[in-house]
């Protein structure tokens, strides 16, 4: 059965795709996202609608690459960008039907707005020490993949390496915790986390994206994870400034080593 529909944690465009097979677009799976590029006329067109367009006049951009298949007739395939009307009205929708999430637009754990909000990516050392094997289950690990700011404005410079310090231990916690739980997780294709932490100079609290398909085993998940992750946010109270709001985004990889291609490539080399 095609694919109808899939999700990523995140989309990069980039507009410099050299046009050496005729192709308009290129899309490339990047771990849990998706980098498309562009020809750069395209990518002007595109910058043009997205910095125009508005809930109201749902401007579309729209790109075709035509694919010759051996055997078979010319096929189309379609690159379509278009702005969702009434995103706000949707929010109950997202909160009801786990299934259906907007990515850092919404927050998954309960469909806030995230627009405005400083979102921050991680260097691609941290992506790589972020990423937090499971002891058990060898095939798949969690990855802290994105970190939103949710109070106004940006972290102090001087403070941002703490606060991110303070969020992959905090995903290293939910890593311990969350193996138990695992395969009943991957059974169900719920492999995305999301958790919102709150840390004042007195008081502390938590959120997670609750688990629709698995609602005992959430709350089991959740008094588990109190023991480990309340002692460590009451330990930033002492160097935290006034307050600390974040969310932290976590999907759930498969590392599973692809299929060794060296015997292939042996047999071509004899071929040729």
């Amino acid at each position: 059965m095609a694919i109808k529909a899939t999700s990523a944690s995140f989309v990069i465009f980039d507009g410099a795709l050299k046009c050496v097979g005729g192709e308009k677009f290129v899309v490339n799976v990047v771990e849990d996202g998706l980098i498309i590029r562009l020809q750069s006329e395209l990518m002007e067109e595109l910058v043009k609608i997205l910095l125009n367009s508005t809930d109201e006049d749902n401007a579309t951009f729209e790109a075709v690459n035509l694919i010759q298949i051996e055997g078979e007739e010319e096929k189309q395939q379609k690159l379509i960008i278009q702005y969702i009307e009434g995103i706000e009205q949707q929010q109950q929708q997202i909160i009801n039907n786990s299934d259906f999430n907007f990515g850092a637009l919404i927050s998954p754990i309960d469909g806030l707005h995230l627009g405005g909000q400083f979102q921050y990516g991680l260097q691609l050392q941290r992506q790589f020490n972020s990423i937090n094997f499971f002891q058990y289950s060898t095939e798949w690990a969690i990855r802290l993949a994105t970190v939103i700011n949710m109070l106004p404005g940006k972290w102090p410079s001087a403070l941002q390496p703490r606060f991110f310090d303070a969020c992959e231990q905090l995903a290293k916690l939910v890593a311990i915790t969350l193996e138990p739980f695992l395969p009943g997780l991957i059974a169900l294709d719920q492999l995305f986390i999301a958790m919102r932490i709150h840390v004042d100079e007195e008081n502390v609290s938590y959120e997670t994206k609750h688990w629709d398909v698995m609602p005992d085993q959430h709350f089991v998940w959740t008094v588990t994870l109190d023991e480990q992750i309340i002692p460590f946010l009451y330990s930033l109270c002492a160097w935290v400034p006034s307050s600390l709001r974040v969310e932290l985004h976590m999907p759930i990889l498969s590392i599973r080593s692809l299929p060794s291609t060296s015997i292939d490539l042996v047999e071509l080399n004899k071929r040729y």
